[in-house]
């Protein structure tokens, strides 16, 4: 993914058993630093891009989850109605869409917080040759 400055975007994992291999190509990549960034595999209306943006950033932000009410006053600090917050937290989840094993990358936590899901496996690269690098002989 790059940002409209052709600079690449980082991705922003919520993980803690998680080795990234060099190459590899997260489901959902955000990119916090600079110009955000949301690179994901659902649909998304244009006109609702930047609220989208808005809300996966500031879920990014919190990998552990935050509260609806929390996230709402965030993103609209004048309010907003639990319908209008709902549709939209939707369409974000749509958009972030699934993992390849058909899990949301967009979760509601026990107790009822929307976080990134944690990713949990990532399969290793080819064998590069280089001792230095994973994979490597």
């Amino acid at each position: 993914m790059t940002t409209p400055d052709n600079s690449k975007a980082l991705p922003l994992l919520s993980l803690c058993n998680l080795v990234l291999f060099p190459g590899a190509v997260m489901p959902v990549e955000i990119g916090l630093l600079g110009q955000l960034a949301v690179q994901a595999p659902g649909p998304l209306e244009p006109d609702r891009l930047a609220l989208a943006t808005e809300l996966v950033v500031y879920l990014a932000a919190h990998p552990d989850g935050v509260h609806t009410n929390v996230l709402t006053g965030a993103v609209w600090p004048r309010g907003v109605s639990n319908e209008v917050r709902d549709a939209a937290l939707s369409r974000v989840h749509a958009w972030l869409g699934t993992d390849e094993a058909g899990r949301p990358n967009l979760v509601t936590d026990e107790s009822g917080r929307p976080r990134p899901a944690p990713l949990t496996s990532a399969e290793p690269p080819p064998t590069t040759g280089d001792p230095t690098l994973p994979g490597g002989d």
